[in-house]
């Protein structure tokens, strides 16, 4: 019950952030970690895929993305990028989708879930691994000292309606 209790309270604390931003953009010493916050998926089937936008001061928008960011569902690739933590995130997405094996299905009924969502989300914030396989991070390692930037994330549902600007 005091573990339930810690993870309600730093998943409140960390949420109400990260609730009230659609994008973020922070410089981390390698460069500008973007994360995007979409809202949760309309179905179990939808594949959500984000392409980001950097505009400079002078105006200049460049496509920072080559191919469109998704997440990811292979477990052997989840495992090697989440080290030991993929134990709790496999968990998590499948304790909320009451599913025995990891899929989009599965991650987008976790997704979905008001309190696992919202988990999982904490997650994202807390641990840009997280983010990576979800998505929802590109870290931009390609600026000028200096230079301001405008960062743009667009999101495309995979249900024909086209990109829409977070």
């Amino acid at each position: 019950m005091r573990l339930f209790l810690t993870m309600m309270l730093l998943m409140t604390t960390g949420l109400a952030h990260a609730q009230s931003l659609d994008v973020v953009a922070k410089y981390d010493g390698e460069g500008i970690d973007v994360r995007w916050f979409p809202p949760p998926p309309d179905n179990d089937n939808q594949t959500s895929r984000y392409r980001i936008e950097r505009t400079d001061s002078m105006g200049r928008a460049l496509s920072i993305t080559h191919k469109p960011l998704s997440p990811i569902t292979n477990l052997a690739t989840l495992r090697a990028k989440l080290g030991p933590f993929s134990a709790t995130y496999e968990a998590a997405v499948l304790s909320a989708a009451r599913e025995q094996s990891f899929s989009m299905v599965s991650l987008n009924r976790a997704l979905r879930s008001s309190a696992v969502g919202d988990l999982i989300a904490w997650f994202a914030v807390t641990y840009p691994e997280v983010a990576d396989v979800l998505g929802q991070r590109r870290l931009d390692v390609d600026v000028q000292p200096g230079a301001s930037y405008t960062y743009r994330v667009y999101m495309d549902r995979g249900d024909g309606s086209g990109e829409v600007l977070l």
